[in-house]
């Protein structure tokens, strides 16, 4: 994959310094402000055909990722309009390769956090430093201050890419809806009251859906719910389990606890879990950033934008 993915880099219209403001929703933890660094090389899309032909040549495909169990670190920064217009095999194909570097990202940078938590336990006691750290910590997951550390390793944990993917197919259809295009809203994460953030109105001007400035916040967004968030105890009460038992955390698994995050239940857990099946989401649970490959931003729109 790499000589391809050099190779295309190559091919790319537009590739220069890229610097990208701390746009975070406010109600993310600070080790997901800034996923990207200042200067890293971009290139301009113009929509999701052109997307597609772009990860094409670069070499991404779902196929190397599943072989080799690595992608290339290839971010995609909003959601590009026409990914109707695509093929049906081409449109699931480009809206996974959209999203997997991300999610992996996410998990990653939350995984860093969980490995200082795991060594702070280990070492049995936490200096003020260390306690200033953990009030931080205990306040952006909702817990509070002075949190013990296991109970902040409850909530300081990845969540599988298969489950990510799985949700951000439903609740966009494949990154189609309306919310998704105009605002990178690939989960539909109604807006807490009194609103915190930016957000978009429903057509009937009942419901605040979140809006991202771009995908790697809406994932992290997402994850943060789940880790966050009182109605999905249940979710991280089954990971915890895995965890304690060495078993793999398992996307399929993972679905039982989410039948709050729709309105029909387990026929939502159903639905999640017959497109991890037939889409073999799974098989990306494992994949890793290829760290080896210098990273690409792919911005969306015209030269105006």
């Amino acid at each position: 994959m790499k000589s391809r993915f050099l190779a295309g880099l190559a091919l790319t219209l537009l590739l220069s310094p890229m610097s990208l403001a701390d746009t975070r929703p406010p109600w993310l933890p600070i080790h997901l402000t800034s996923p990207f660094s200042p200067g890293q090389k971009w290139a301009r899309i113009k929509d999701g055909r052109e997307l597609a032909e772009t990860f094409d040549q670069l070499g991404y495909s779902l196929t190397t990722v599943r072989e080799r169990k690595t992608l290339p670190p290839v971010y995609t920064l909003s959601v590009p309009s026409g990914l109707s217009e695509l093929l049906t095999r081409q449109k699931t194909d480009t809206f996974i390769r959209l999203v997997l570097p991300h999610a992996q990202k996410v998990n990653a940078d939350i995984l860093k956090v969980r490995y200082h938590l795991q060594a702070l336990g280990r070492l049995g006691h936490a200096g003020a430093i260390e306690r200033n750290w953990l009030d931080g910590l205990g306040r952006e997951y909702g817990i509070g201050r002075g949190p013990d550390v296991n109970a902040l390793l409850h909530r300081v944990d990845a969540v599988p890419i298969s489950l990510i993917l799985a949700q951000a197919i439903v609740e966009s259809g494949w990154g189609t809806s309306r919310f998704a295009r105009q605002g990178n809203a690939l989960f539909g994460e109604h807006g807490p009251s009194p609103v915190d953030g930016d957000f978009m109105l429903s057509r009937n001007n009942n419901v605040k859906v979140a809006r991202f400035d771009n995908i790697y916040h809406a994932v992290a967004g997402y994850v943060h719910t789940i880790n966050a968030g009182r109605a999905y105890e249940r979710i991280r009460k089954l990971r915890w389990e895995a965890r304690a038992t060495t078993r793999e955390v398992d996307g399929h698994e993972l679905a039982g606890g989410l039948g709050d995050y729709s309105e029909i239940g387990d026929q939502y857990v159903k639905r999640l879990r017959n497109l991890m099946a037939h889409y073999r989401l799974a098989d990306y649970d494992p994949v890793r950033l290829d760290t080896t490959m210098p990273p690409l931003l792919l911005r969306v729109g015209g030269a105006t934008d």
